[in-house]
């Protein structure tokens, strides 16, 4: 049966499938036995979709009569909501009724319930004649089967559409809750999808553009943004955009406060723009009948806000909806935590490529007697890790009583050659006179400067002093970061540490202890970092490192071996940046899905620190210090002697510590207990030589043991 009943084809896929579901089924015979008439289902284009039979009951040239008749009746009519009746021309009383099924999403028709055909009254000989004549439909029922065309009078006529009504609407609702589940199976979907990518990828900008776009497409916007501060949070520029153009990417700088994204920003609260409203604070100048629909809501990771998401332009010329704004805001929650750990990620990237600077300055400093080329090594490890233009090391002259430039890196001969400062004149001279460090802000001159530049001309710079031992050695000076942007807290920490190198090099005294001193507390400062994100594991890793070092020295290592374990052991944790905060202090038992994410953190950690070349050797130690000496562990289930000696040393210092501290799921167990259920795990979990160390460990060093546990609880407490 081909019946073209295209009122509004909006191309509902789903719609058939729904149709032919059991539901349906079943919905369509209640139609059927409620109404007395016989029920078919179309869909807006005419395809029979109920009964699947129907259409096998006639030959294909009376259905092909029939549905040209109802076809052109049906498309002669702009239907509403309401059900139609149809006759079947003008000298009979063969009739039908046409039910949509009224979508209202789109305001328009998914399909129709046809009832019928049904006559109003008993015909005679001389209707059934014409109906012979003109419509093999009626004449094909009537011979096959008289009972089929039953007769309604106006009453049932009325009850009969009335029941269609009903149930057409009754379908259409069931019609759009199906979809509205579909809709939301597939929004949870994709933020699973998402959650997963961004627990993946670590570029800022790389996660930022996938949640951008997954919010375009998942809402059916034209275009969007994310704007974060810049650095002095005064203004919100476009850090990710889709569907705008670079002018505008390039040109929007929008005050915090001003604006809809910019009161967002401020306020910490979501906005859902309808089409055609003109906001009060909006500053768009087009006329309302001109704005389209648009969300924007803030980015925010432990209470701080980051920036804004923006959608704007809802396809179909249609308004974004309350379900909408709930989306983003989960997707803004999912990125604000992604941005939260790129940025996190970056610190502790830029600490690697520092401790790895470190690394090579103290190689250079112990091989080398010649002071000049470790001026110049730390020189130019300053400029390459502040990304800056050019620099100066200038040391004090005492005699003249001047700093004079002893390396430049970025300046011209004359300059290193003829410059001569005096204490207290000038930034540098400043400096020495003070022995304060100076950060000065690009465009600003200081009254200190003995430049005469315009203001604007001014980059930004720092000014370091070299002391040891409370005697001044000179100063270290950078200028012009290569991005154009400014030195900030962590430039100037970075360059007084280089600073100090510097002045230990000059002054050549303690240099091995002094070198390890900062480069453990940089470790330190990295797995404090990590450990920051949960009040339970604060100091975890130092105490592991206490545990370890003392367990290691208990067995017999030599000093150099246990510097390496050493540094194993506070790192040891550091893949935990990987892992989500609702992991890592669920106070709960972990899903299986989460204990895999958990089991990760390892690989992470080895990942991360294996672009310092010098910890090629501790790697190991890091990477296995979950395995189980008789296997069962991970991140390999390596077993026994696989298993690296220091990563089972750590492994149980490990498991002692998180005994012996609270944690979210239980509190903290006393000593005796824990070395117990140590001992109970002895050749399972543990390596019987290690433990038999541990024991020797704690009954010679109780007190000490006891000291670190009280220190724990009391940093927990506080």
């Amino acid at each position: 049966m081909d019946l073209k009943i295209g009122v509004n084809n909006s191309g509902h896929s789903h719609f058939r499938m729904f149709v032919k579901s059991k539901v349906m089924d079943d919905l369509v015979n209640d139609i059927i036995k409620t109404s007395g008439l016989d029920i078919t289902v179309v869909d807006v284009d005419g395809n029979i979709i109920l009964p699947p039979g129907f259409s096998m009951k006639y030959p294909d040239d009376v259905l092909k009569d029939f549905g040209e008749y109802i076809s052109g009746e049906l498309l002669s009519f702009q239907f509403n909501s309401k059900p139609r009746l149809f006759k079947l021309g003008d000298q009979i009383d063969l009739c039908f009724i046409v039910s949509p099924i009224h979508y209202k999403k789109t305001s328009g028709h998914i399909g129709f319930i046809v009832g019928g055909p049904y006559i109003q009254e008993v015909c005679g000989d001389f209707e059934i004649e014409i109906c012979d004549k003109l419509y093999k439909f009626y004449k094909t029922i009537t011979e096959t089967d008289i009972d089929s065309v039953i007769s309604l009078n106006s009453t049932l006529q009325k009850v009969a559409v009335r029941i269609m009504d009903s149930y057409g609407r009754m379908i259409a609702n069931l019609y759009e809750e199906k979809i509205r589940s579909l809709k939301n199976m597939n929004r949870l979907s994709s933020l699973y999808e998402i959650s997963a990518s961004l627990n993946k990828e670590r570029d800022l900008k790389s996660v930022l553009k996938l949640v951008l776009n997954k919010s375009i497409e998942l809402l059916e916007a034209n275009n969007g943004s994310v704007l974060l501060f810049d650095e002095l949070k005064e203004h919100l520029t476009i850090f990710v955009a889709n569907g705008l153009s670079e002018e505008i990417i390039r040109s929007t700088l929008i005050k915090v406060g001003e604006g809809i994204s910019g009161t967002v920003a401020r306020d910490g609260k979501p906005k859902l723009l309808k089409k055609g409203v003109k906001d009060d604070k909006s500053s768009i100048q087009k006329s309302a009948t001109l704005l389209n629909s648009a969300i924007s809501v803030p980015l925010i990771s432990n209470e701080e806000i980051l920036g804004v998401l923006n959608v704007s332009g809802k396809k179909h010329d249609q308004d974004f909806e309350d379900e909408d704004q709930e989306l983003l805001e989960a997707l803004a929650a999912n990125v604000s935590n992604a941005i939260r750990n790129a940025s996190l990620n970056e610190r502790i990237q830029r600490k690697i490529d520092e401790l790895s600077a470190l690394f090579d300055l103290s190689a250079t400093i112990v091989s080398s007697l010649d002071r000049r080329e470790v001026l110049k090594k730390i020189m130019e490890n300053a400029i390459a890790l502040l990304n800056a233009a050019a620099g100066s090391l200038m040391l004090f002259n005492e005699g003249d009583q001047l700093l004079e430039i002893e390396v430049g890196v970025g300046l011209p001969e004359h300059v290193i050659r003829d410059t001569k400062v005096r204490i207290g004149e000038g930034i540098s001279g400043k400096v020495a006179r003070e022995r304060k460090p100076r950060l000065l802000k690009k465009g600003l001159q200081t009254q200190d400067s003995k430049s005469g530049r315009d203001n604007r001309e001014f980059p930004s710079a720092l000014c370091v002093p070299m002391i040891f031992q409370d005697k001044f050695i000179g100063v270290i000076n950078v200028k012009e970061k290569n991005d154009g942007s400014n030195f900030d807290g962590s430039d100037l920490e970075l360059l007084t540490m280089l600073a100090g190198q510097a002045a230990i090099a000059i002054e050549n005294a303690e240099l091995h202890n002094k070198l390890r001193d900062l480069f453990v507390n940089s470790i330190k400062a990295l797995a404090n970092a990590i450990e920051a994100r949960d009040a339970y594991t604060r100091g975890h890793s130092e105490r592991v490192t206490e545990y370890s070092v003392k367990l290691a020295d208990y067995m017999g290592y030599d000093g150099e071996e246990i510097d390496k374990i050493r540094y194993a052991a506070l790192l040891h944790d550091i893949g935990k940046i990987n892992i989500k905060e609702e992991i890592l202090n669920k106070p709960g038992k972990l899903t299986k899905e989460e204990y895999e994410i958990m089991c990760e953190h390892p690989g992470f950690g080895a990942k991360i620190m294996g672009h310092v070349k010098e910890f090629q050797s501790i790697l190991p130690y890091m990477y296995h210090h979950h395995e189980r000496y008789a296997s069962g562990g991970y991140p390999d289930g390596v077993r026994g002697e696989e298993i690296p000696l220091p990563a089972r040393i750590i492994a149980l210092a490990d498991a002692f510590d998180a005994m012996t501290t609270d944690r979210p799921y239980r509190k903290a167990l006393d000593t005796d207990f824990s070395v117990n259920e140590i001992k109970k795990n002895s050749g399972t979990q543990f390596d019987p030589l290690v433990v038999e160390a541990f024991v020797r460990l704690v009954e010679a060093e109780r007190e000490w043991i006891d000291s670190i546990i009280e220190s724990s609880r009391e940093e927990q407490a506080s």
